[in-house]
């Protein structure tokens, strides 16, 4: 019997500590930087990283068709020159922005290849920075639509990414 009870508090002690870890783990984009880099060499900061973080929502509707064909690698690579002009605006060396662009691209199409590993924990690291940092959620919802919109053939893989992306991260459409 004593042996019994022993199995079940290890049982319990085991069950809590992953519901901790559950918890507890993503709760803040250091906590995601330093997973996501435990597994890959470390090219980005954390104030850079947050922006893959932000960007990440656009790389699934562009990808939400489940296939990363030529035109949809040009939008990878348009997202990218994208973040590398967000970095010139912030002061960067023009030579900087573009190896900074050129590693966006790569950490990209890794997530894109990792998709299933990493959107939860990406998701939810997101979803808990928009709760701290709510102005960027415009800046998500109008990336989104700007890069769904460039297809010019926005389908129903596109629309239900979009849905699901604003009920997961709390997006509120913009009226203008």
């Amino acid at each position: 019997m004593q042996h019994i009870n022993e199995n079940r508090k290890g049982i319990s002690n085991a069950l809590m500590v992953l519901f901790f870890r559950f918890l507890m783990k993503f709760n803040s984009i250091r906590e995601l930087y330093q997973l996501y880099f435990s597994e890959r060499p470390a090219t980005l900061d954390v104030h850079q990283f947050t922006l893959l973080v932000e960007f990440f929502p656009t790389v699934l509707v562009v990808l939400s068709d489940g296939v990363l064909d030529d035109k949809e690698k040009t939008y990878i690579k348009r997202l990218a020159a994208s973040v590398g002009n967000i970095f010139m605006e912030d002061g960067y060396a023009p030579q900087k922005a573009k190896e900074l662009a050129v590693i966006f691209g790569a950490e990209f199409e890794y997530l894109i290849h990792h998709q299933d590993e990493w959107k939860d924990q990406f998701l939810s690291t997101l979803n808990a920075h928009l709760e701290r940092f709510p102005e960027q959620k415009d800046n998500i919802l109008d990336t989104i639509y700007l890069f769904a919109e460039a297809s010019q053939d926005l389908q129903s893989p596109e629309k239900d990414m979009i849905l699901f992306l604003k009920d997961a991260l709390n997006l509120e459409e913009n009226i203008y």
